[in-house]
């Protein structure tokens, strides 16, 4: 009992009740430490009560909730994202199956159709000959890639045998 503190501390959790301060105070004790106090007056007495925690020991407890947080937190984020992912690339994967399928089928009954097929791009460029249309132009496909459609495919006039428009080039222009 023999501790004695000036009111006018007022880091001090115990001088702040002496002073009329009751509650939760964040301050100093008796060591110097920072603490989390509770003082309140004891009732039909003159004597005060003070209630103290560290800081370190408040801070410590936070700390480890903390921790725990950002791991649930990081764990539904990485759930999410990997989700997300699968989700993305299941959808991407059955669409490129499809399309090759897709793209199969069109082959055979392109492969297949007795007269000649030559697919191009917007700007008449050969992008594939059938059989039939590499037998009838004397182009292979590999060769034809990327020619302009016209020095591939000429068409002339079946009597005058005078070049004639072609008409792709029409459907090209007008879509």
């Amino acid at each position: 009992l023999s501790l004695r503190v000036h009111i006018s501390r007022k880091e001090r959790a115990d001088a702040q009740v002496v002073t009329g301060h009751i509650g939760v105070h964040i301050g100093k004790d008796y060591r110097g430490e920072d603490v989390v106090a509770y003082t309140a007056p004891i009732l039909k007495s003159n004597w005060f009560i003070v209630s103290k925690m560290d800081l370190k020991e408040v801070r410590s407890e936070a700390r480890e909730t903390e921790i725990l947080l950002v791991i649930i937190l990081s764990f539904i984020i990485i759930s999410t994202l990997s989700g997300l992912y699968w989700f993305y690339y299941s959808k991407q994967k059955n669409f490129y199956k499809n399309l090759y399928l897709k793209e199969e089928e069109f082959s055979t009954v392109v492969n297949s159709i007795g007269d000649a097929v030559i697919t191009t791009d917007e700007e008449g460029l050969i992008k594939y000959l059938n059989p039939k249309a590499e037998q009838l132009t004397g182009w292979t496909t590999s060769e034809a890639i990327d020619k302009n459609l016209e020095s591939i495919f000429k068409i002339v006039n079946e009597e005058t045998r005078l070049p004639v428009d072609n008409p792709a080039d029409k459907v090209l222009k007008q879509g």
